[in-house]
């Protein structure tokens, strides 16, 4: 009866877990052409993928990203934090729907 409570409470955890994820990858790509209204926010659009690896257990389509872009964020308060043509790390989807580049 012990194990049988142990289980089920591993179970429980790993579905609530991933009830809360949303999406998640690591991804390399091109930047095609940026969105931004120089105070809120500063999106990029993909224009192409060299190295895309979806979360085994929360993953995140490449194509909702090709099709949403990626929120990179804002530096000095209005600047895209754009350093090349090329972003990678990991992207994260929230609970709004918005796709972002996680800061390392």
């Amino acid at each position: 009866m012990k194990s049988l409570i142990i289980i089920a409470s591993i179970l429980l955890a790993s579905v609530l877990a991933q009830a809360s994820c949303l999406g998640e990858a690591q991804i390399i790509a091109t930047v095609g052409g940026k969105k931004s209204d120089a105070m809120t926010f500063c999106r990029v659009m993909v224009s192409s993928v060299s190295f895309y690896a979806e979360n085994v257990t929360c993953p995140l389509d490449v194509s909702e990203v090709m099709a949403k872009g990626i929120e990179i964020g804002l530096k000095n308060g209005h600047d895209c934090e754009l350093e090349s043509n090329t972003i990678s790390g990991v992207i994260v989807k929230n609970q709004a729907g918005i796709i972002y580049l996680k800061k390392k």
